[in-house]
């Protein structure tokens, strides 16, 4: 890897290109040292352990809220979006390095390599300590495959001066053709009870957003490590429950790079539906922070009766096709989100008949409500689990409503 990272150096651009002199790095480096080593006094933990990737630098202070770096995937000719949040009117320093550290300088962990750079200098926050950046990164093929850790150094304007945010690790991957999505779609190939073939519905999901000009890759029943070249996860697994390991890996995709789409059903006479459900209940409330109520499904739903709410999110709605009002079908559900309008986050995104009235089967979550973590992508939930789910002559309409949905989760 590192002749054919020097190779490539040349063609990065301007605004990310490293420092290649000797001289240049050293400068950088001590600045960085006495940023880091002389302001900051005590607190610091051990220097030794490196930071897991995708979680906070273990440099950072107990008891002090860290800062939060998410970013887009990195892909040839779109620009690269960086946002970090952190304390109101913080200075940050955006560094990078080709490949992962750890790196210890003055007594902190970075997870760069050694060979890092700075990308951006000395960058105020404003008042609500928000910093953004964005990078234009050009259609060089040359560039694919390349690997970035991307970190940031924060001066706070009251002690302790100095924190670090999570890394995050980047890509270099493209779509070939311009607009598109880059969708990794994970589908379920076990049949349960009311689910008879749901591998074929993932099959004509994927086919469908290819015709639409997207680029999909296909998983087969577990969401893939590595998502740093997909710009949107399509999880059409109807009653899997993920791993602790998959769990972690969807956390991280939202937190720093894109946005997931999670479908769950059926319920009735299915447990493993049912079990499902009670994951996502769980997810939503106890990793995301997400004060939704999810209430059991069943068989309420009648089909060709649900459609996509004009009270979605307004972006949603105008992404590719104005889908306000399509119908959708929607049937063993495995569960919903109560009446439109009663979530106090997230806008409905399908809903129909249901117990007591109009229901929302599905939910759209934009990034800044969820609580718990700061992310960088959109999330969407569906409870539907017949046979047309994910389109068919039942669900005629699908296609479009998943083709908004692939535009509106990507950053």
């Amino acid at each position: 890897m590192p002749g054919a990272v020097r190779a490539e150096r040349s063609r990065m651009p301007a605004a990310a290109h490293p420092r290649r002199s000797d001289e240049g790095l050293t400068v950088a480096a001590v600045a960085l040292s006495v940023l880091l080593g002389v302001l900051m006094v005590a607190g610091v933990p051990d220097a030794t352990t490196a930071p897991a990737r995708g979680s906070a630098a273990t440099s950072v202070p107990a008891g002090v809220q860290f800062d939060r770096l998410t970013s887009n995937n990195l892909k040839l000719g779109d620009p690269l979006l960086l946002d970090v949040t952190t304390a109101p009117s913080a200075t940050t320093w955006l560094l990078a390095s080709f490949g992962e550290g750890p790196t210890v300088i003055g007594g902190y962990v970075l997870a760069l390599s050694p060979a890092w750079f700075v990308l951006r200098d000395a960058t105020p926050a404003d008042l609500s300590g928000k910093s953004s950046f964005q990078l234009p990164v050009p259609w060089d093929v040359g560039l694919l495959g390349l690997e970035f850790t991307v970190q940031t150094a924060v001066l706070r304007p009251w002690p302790p001066p100095i924190t670090l945010s999570n890394p995050v690790s980047l890509k270099v991957g493209t779509t070939w053709t311009q607009g598109a999505v880059s969708v990794a779609l994970v589908r379920q190939t076990a049949t349960a009870a009311g689910l008879p073939d749901p591998a074929a519905q993932a099959d004509a999901l994927a086919n469908a957003l290819l015709f639409q000009g997207h680029d999909v890759a296909v998983f087969d029943d577990a969401i893939p490590a590595d998502l740093r070249l997909y710009d949107v996860l399509f999880d059409c697994r109807f009653t899997t429950v993920p791993t602790q390991a998959e769990q972690e890996t969807l956390t991280r995709f939202l937190v720093q790079n894109g946005g997931a789409f999670l479908l769950c059903g059926p319920w009735d006479a299915c447990p493993e539906g049912q079990l499902r459900a009670y994951w996502i209940t769980g997810y939503l409330a106890g990793v995301l922070g997400l004060n939704v109520g999810v209430f059991p499904g069943g068989t309420a739903s009648g089909a060709g009766t649900e459609w996509v709410s004009g009270l979605s999110d307004p972006t949603y709605l105008g992404a590719a096709f104005p889908v306000a009002g399509i119908p959708f079908e929607v049937s063993q559900e495995g569960g919903h989100f109560g009446a439109p309008g009663a979530a106090s986050v997230g806008s409905p995104w399908i809903v129909g008949p249901g117990p007591g009235g109009t229901v929302a089967y599905g939910m759209l979550f934009r990034a800044e409500a969820i609580a718990a973590e700061t992310v960088g992508g959109r999330l969407a939930i569906l409870f539907s689990g017949g046979p047309d789910a994910l389109g068919g002559p039942g669900n005629p309409f699908a296609s479009w409503a998943f083709e908004n949905l692939a535009r509106w989760l990507d950053r």
